[in-house]
């Protein structure tokens, strides 16, 4: 692929991102003009290349802008569904805006953004398994978004996956050492597969003011 095309490719996905950011922030209506049939399509074509390579590749890369228009609305209406509580709901629009978006190449940190959420509805739902599955998705997508590891961390922890909710404590604390929730779900991991060293998570949860690490010290007759 020639140099020309590759920064085309770039700055168009550029674009696509960055309207798409502009809609779930903002709003605002799709253009009807400037972008009305799609963001994004590479530059001229090399001349060493085939018209069935340029054709995947204006498959995998363009970006129709009211797909993009339709992804932000359904995840405008599906948080504003999770905020009122009805998570079933969200559920279907945090879908719908999710498998908009698969269609296209890129745009990861959003997709990582739309499976966490749904992962949070499915959550809310008591769905935990439904729950692991979109956190793992959003990580995939997104790795730095260390929300998941959190929030997967304790899905894990309530399914009994003691092992995997200390996994995801540890990847959690790597990045911020300050969180009481992730040494409480990794020290009572710990108990829970009889390795008392899960004492010592709760005394630093229990000690940054975690309630639910205190309680068990406290039932326990430890100090912290």
């Amino acid at each position: 692929m020639g140099r020309k095309r590759r920064r085309a490719i770039e700055s168009n996905k550029i674009a696509a991102e960055g309207f798409l950011a502009i809609v779930l922030v903002l709003g605002l209506p799709c253009p009807n003009s400037a972008i009305a049939a799609q963001l994004t399509i590479a530059a001229a074509t090399d001349s060493k290349e085939s018209l069935a390579q340029t054709n995947q590749q204006f498959e995998r890369r363009s970006y129709n802008a009211v797909d993009i228009e339709r992804a932000a609305a359904a995840y405008k209406r599906g948080q504003a569904y999770f905020s009122a509580g009805q998570f079933h709901k969200a559920v279907d629009d945090y879908s719908t805006a999710i498998e908009i978006l698969e269609r296209y190449k890129g745009l990861d940190d959003y997709k990582g953004e739309f499976y966490f959420n749904r992962g949070l509805a499915y959550d809310r739902l008591g769905q935990l398994q439904k729950a692991v599955n979109d956190y793992t998705l959003c990580l995939a997508r997104s790795p730095g978004y260390i929300r998941a590891y959190n929030n997967r961390a304790v899905a894990n922890y309530k399914l009994r996956r003691y092992s995997d909710a200390i996994a995801d404590a540890n990847s959690y604390l790597k990045d911020d050492q300050q969180h009481p929730e992730m040494y409480a779900i990794r020290g009572l991991a710990q108990i829970d597969m009889g390795n008392r060293q899960g004492i010592v998570d709760l005394k630093i949860a229990a000690g940054m003011g975690h309630k639910l690490a205190q309680d068990a010290l406290r039932q326990a007759g430890i100090q912290w």
